[in-house]
């Protein structure tokens, strides 16, 4: 495969794995707001329906930390496999990049479990 080809693939893969997170990112945080404020389009949700969305909501959050590790690790593959020291600079800042990234979401879900397990764990509502 040509360098060329080469960071065309991985150009697209970022471009691509940036939006699917986005959306992924959008929809635990809406199911957060749902688990928190015990509300659905303006109808309560009892709190053991509020749990099985936070069995949900945790699949969201943590894996998409698991596809970045998992594409990080491709692309560090590719930047040790290809001959060109470029295209093997832009392959390890991309891996280091969604390694960062999975960092990062994995942190804010942390942040947000904690959170949202003490607002489900101070409603006594059924």
């Amino acid at each position: 495969m040509s360098n060329q080809a080469i960071i065309i693939l991985m150009s697209a893969v970022l471009f691509l794995a940036t939006f699917v997170i986005i959306w992924v990112s959008t929809v635990a945080n809406e199911s957060r707001e749902r688990i928190v404020m015990g509300v659905h389009q303006g109808v309560p949700i009892s709190i053991k329906h509020r749990w099985m969305i936070f069995n949900d909501w945790v699949a969201f959050k943590f894996m998409p930390a698991l596809v970045l590790l998992i594409v990080s690790l491709a692309f560090l593959y590719v930047g040790q496999s290809v001959g060109d020291p470029k295209v093997g600079l832009i392959s390890f800042l991309c891996g280091g990049t969604f390694a960062g990234a999975a960092l990062f979401i994995v942190v804010l879900g942390i942040s947000d479990m904690l959170f949202i397990l003490s607002a489900l764990r101070k409603d006594k509502r059924n």
